[in-house]
């Protein structure tokens, strides 16, 4: 079995240090001090198109917490479809009950 090495990366300067320096697959998040959110998509346009490798995006609509709304979920559909446009590879993201156990309806 192959170890795959993947980058958090918060900018397309970053990107393209961690492809250079031999990354496998990269994580797009911005606001790392905040646990990571889904960044702008003019952002996640310029990460992918300035690497070769495959581009996960953070799928966390704010920093509040991880437990999300129906409307939080309405606008994760939406960045989610425009994140597939763009040609992501995948999207990282997860979510808590209000018991904070695992939301398994996000899997």
């Amino acid at each position: 079995m192959k170890n795959v090495l993947e980058v958090i990366v918060t900018t397309v300067e970053d990107a393209i240090i961690a492809e250079a320096g031999g990354a496998d697959c990269l994580e797009l998040c911005i606001s790392m001090e905040e646990g990571g959110i889904t960044p702008s998509l003019g952002k996640i346009k310029n990460v992918i198109s300035a690497v070769s490798i495959p581009v996960h995006v953070m799928l966390r609509p704010h920093s509040n917490s991880y437990h999300y709304t129906v409307e939080d979920f309405s606008v994760m559909l939406d960045d989610l479809r425009v994140i597939q446009l763009f040609g992501a590879r995948g999207v990282v993201l997860g979510g808590l009950t209000k018991e904070n156990f695992i939301d398994n309806i996000l899997l």
